[in-house]
């Protein structure tokens, strides 16, 4: 389960060791807060992942992770993912994960950015099925971008993993300017299982309202 201080913890140590810029890391605190409209959807998850494309995914110092208690889920070329107890996953990847990065030539980029911020619903409870089926009408509630992958029996393949089922939800919020694209959410259903063949082709779908990405950061 999801410990939200030693979470903020462990993200304010990556935002000193330059991982996260500043407006990066509170846009994970604004996520993590309670006040959130996905809050339940974020207790009823198991894990929280930040996914940041950086140029050289195996190029990382791995022991600084390893003392702060991290250990790696799994490893590729191009990819990697650390996990920490308390519940927060950190993920590089140098390799394409989303359409704007076969769009744009950003699959490898000089500047390590963050990608999105994903909510992991590891168990198919109930409630976690009913939070999961109720995202996309609050994203058209809000009228924010929303596009689901996967369905019963057809699984999400990417990142050399396969997921049920999957909402993307792409916000408008205090962070970006009217109109612009801000920092996609990923809500994935299910247990995860790894894929040793391939790393699979179902990418990060495109903003269904806009054609360019935009960073917090202006950059």
């Amino acid at each position: 389960m999801i410990d939200r201080d030693q979470v903020l913890d462990r993200l304010n140590w990556c935002r000193e060791n330059h991982w996260f810029a500043d407006c990066e890391y509170e846009r994970l605190n604004h996520v993590l807060h309670p006040d959130h409209v996905f809050a339940e959807s974020l207790q009823a998850a198991q894990s929280i992942h930040a996914h940041l494309k950086v140029r050289d995914a195996d190029a990382l110092p791995e022991q600084n992770f390893f003392d702060q208690g991290a250990w790696i889920h799994y490893r590729k070329p191009g990819f990697v993912k650390f996990c920490f107890p308390a519940g927060i996953n950190m993920i590089f990847s140098s390799i394409p994960i989303s359409q704007d990065d076969l769009r744009d030539g950003t699959a490898s980029s000089e500047k390590m950015f963050l990608d999105h911020i994903g909510i992991d619903l590891r168990q198919i409870t109930p409630e976690a099925t009913e939070l999961f089926d109720q995202l996309p009408i609050e994203a058209q509630r809000r009228g924010w971008g929303h596009i689901v992958q996967g369905s019963p029996g057809n699984p999400v393949y990417c990142c050399h993993v396969e997921v049920g089922r999957k909402h993307w939800i792409y916000p408008e919020d205090r962070f970006t300017s009217s109109g612009a694209k801000s920092m996609p959410l990923e809500f994935a259903l299910g247990e995860l299982v790894l894929n040793d063949i391939s790393s699979g082709c179902d990418l990060r779908p495109s903003d269904p309202r806009h054609h360019l990405p935009v960073s917090c950061c202006g950059s």
